[in-house]
C-alpha cells in the first residue's frame, strides 16, 4: 500500500476566512476557539505554534489548553462539544485512544490506528477525528531524505502515538518491526492489527535491543523524568542507526543524547510536533498559501 498524505480538504469551507481579522492581542465575541486537551498539559507546544500563526496571519482565533483527567474526559467532552464557536481540538496524551470513541466520525488514519490527535467540527455539526502523529513523523523523515522502504524498526511503546507511528511506517514500506511494551496486551493488539493490515510486513514482539535494526523509536514517556531509565539500552546502538524519541521535554532526551554521542542520526519530539502542526493546520483548513478550504 502506498503511503497517503492528508485527505483532500478542498470541499469544506473554514469559518476562518482571511477577511475575519482582528487587531493583535485582542479577543472578542467573534473570536473562534480551538483547544488542546491532555493530562499533563504544561509541556504541550500547540498553543505557542497556533497562536503565533493566528497573530501572524491576523486570524480571529485562539487556541487554549484544557487540562482534563482521564476519569473526567467523557463528561468534559459532553459539555465542551456543545460550544458553538469551538472549531477544533488537538488531542494529546493520554486521551488519543479514548477520544476516538467519543467523536461522531473517524478519518481513515483514525479508523486504522484506533486513536486520534485532532478533531474538527464538520459543516453538519458532527465532530470528525483523525490521526496525524505517524503521518507527521514519516513526512519529516522523508523530507530529510531518510530511506524507509525495506527498513527494520525497533519500536518501544504501543500506545496511541506508537500505534499511529507503526501504521504510518508500515504504509511507508518498512520491511519489519519489533514491538516492545510493558503492557503486553497493548503490544499484542498492535501486532495483530499490523499483521492484518499489512500481510507482507514482518511483525514480532521482542526485547528493546537495537542491534539488528536500522530505525529505533521511543514512543513511551521514559526520559521525561530525571530518574527514568533509558527506553532502549544505548549500548545496543551504533552510528548507522536513526534514533527517534517522541517526548517533548527535555528537548534532547537522555536516549537521544546517548545516540548522538555514538554518531546516530536523530529526530526529536519537537521536530515531530512541528510537522504535526502543519498537518493539523491543513486538517483545520488553515494551511499557509491555501484558500482555507477543507472537506
Amino acid at each position: 500500500m502506498l503511503y497517503q498524505g492528508p485527505p483532500n480538504d478542498s470541499c469544506r469551507q473554514t469559518r476562518l476566512a482571511q477577511s475575519e481579522i482582528r487587531a493583535p492581542g485582542t479577543i472578542s465575541g467573534r473570536t473562534r476557539l480551538y483547544g488542546i486537551v491532555g493530562d499533563p498539559i504544561a509541556q504541550v507546544a500547540s498553543p505557542g505554534l497556533f497562536n503565533a500563526m493566528f497573530e501572524g496571519e491576523r486570524l480571529d482565533a485562539v487556541l487554549v489548553p484544557f487540562h482534563v483527567a482521564v476519569d473526567d474526559l467523557s463528561a468534559w467532552w459532553h459539555g465542551v462539544s456543545a460550544t458553538r464557536n469551538l472549531e477544533g481540538l488537538v488531542v494529546t496524551v493520554p486521551h488519543k485512544p479514548s477520544m476516538s470513541n467519543l467523536v461522531d466520525r473517524l478519518g481513515e488514519r483514525g479508523r486504522e490506528a484506533g486513536t486520534i490527535n485532532a478533531i474538527r467540527r464538520e459543516p453538519d455539526g458532527a465532530w470528525l477525528g483523525d490521526m496525524f502523529d505517524g503521518y507527521a513523523c514519516v513526512q519529516r523523515l522523508l523530507g530529510d531524505a531518510r530511506k524507509l522502504d525495506g527498513q527494520s524498526v525497533l519500536q518501544v511503546g504501543t500506545g496511541g502515538v506508537g500505534r499511529a507511528i507503526a501504521f504510518a511506517l508500515a504504509s511507508a514500506g518498512i520491511a519489519a518491526i519489533t514491538l516492545h511494551d510493558r503492557d503486553m496486551a497493548s503490544a499484542r493488539r498492535l501486532e495483530t492489527d499490523l499483521r492484518t493490515a499489512y500481510a507482507g510486513l514482518e511483525v514480532e514482539i521482542g526485547e528493546p535491543a537495537a542491534q539488528d535494526h536500522g530505525i529505533i523509536i521511543n514512543c513511551t514517556p521514559l526520559g521525561m523524568g530525571p530518574e527514568d531509565p533509558y527506553p532502549i539500552d544505548p549500548k545496543s546502538l551504533h552510528g548507522d542507526m536513526l534514533a527517534i524519541d517522541v517526548i517533548l521535554e527535555p528537548d534532547i532526551s537522555p536516549f537521544l543524547a546517548a545516540a548522538r554521542g555514538l554518531g546516530c542520526a536523530t529526530l526529536n519530539g519537537r521536530e515531530i510536533v512541528e510537522a504535526n502542526f502543519e498537518a493539523i493546520r491543513s486538517f483545520f483548513g488553515l494551511s499557509a498559501g491555501s484558500d482555507s478550504t477543507q472537506s
